[in-house]
């Protein structure tokens, strides 16, 4: 139970990690999206939340592992590398394409999102 317990970022984080994936695959169209207001576009609000909780997450899960200095910069630049993954994945789903400004998007979401989890917890 005590593994459990401190790897249970690590498996959240796995668990958003399959879900992102999933969904970037879904043809679009599949899953509706907020419309677009102000200076954001349909389906912005959607990626920045998502990624929010992904930086939170992998910036824990880095966390829980005492050895990695500089947890907040590494978090960053892995779930960006994993945003860009699955905009690139996109590349290969009919009716879909990758596109910089999500990828934008996702990583000023992963940076907000690292940033709390190590500065508050």
């Amino acid at each position: 139970m005590n593994y459990l317990r401190e790897h249970i970022f690590g498996i959240i984080l796995f668990a958003e990690s399959v879900f992102l994936v999933y969904m970037a695959l879904l043809p679009s169209g599949a899953v509706p999206s907020a419309p677009g207001f102000l200076f954001l576009r349909g389906g912005d609000l959607e990626h920045f939340i998502a990624y929010v909780i992904y930086g939170f997450l992998m910036e824990r899960t880095l966390g829980s592992m005492k050895i990695i200095k500089n947890r907040y910069a590494k978090a960053l630049v892995l779930a960006s590398f994993f945003a860009l993954g699955t905009e690139l994945l996109q590349a290969f789903v009919p009716s879909r394409y990758p596109d910089v400004l999500d990828w934008l998007v996702d990583s000023i979401g992963c940076a907000i999102g690292s940033y709390v989890s190590d500065k508050i917890f």
